[in-house]
């Protein structure tokens, strides 16, 4: 878990819908967790030159292979964050 799951996680916690909020508050509550969520960098899932997003199972370019051209830093499909790295 790097230093931003961690602060999430820890954040998660803390902030939890109380019983005086309404259906919109958790709603809005909901899609706040979400779009941070997509902001955390995720390994793609695949090897060689053929990897898909870990989270819509989209196909995403690693720059290698016939995809040398570029690589995808985020899902096209879904906007999840992607981590290429070791």
């Amino acid at each position: 878990m790097n230093k931003f799951e961690k602060a999430l996680d820890r954040i998660k916690k803390r902030v939890e819908p109380s019983d005086d909020w309404t259906e919109d508050d958790i709603e809005h509550y909901k899609t706040v967790w979400e779009a941070l969520e997509k902001q955390m960098p995720k390994k793609p899932v695949g090897r060689h030159t053929s990897y898909k997003c870990p989270v819509c199972d989209r196909r995403v370019r690693s720059g290698k292979g016939s995809s040398s051209f570029g690589v995808d830093h985020f899902c096209q499909r879904c906007g999840q964050a992607l981590l290429w790295e070791e």
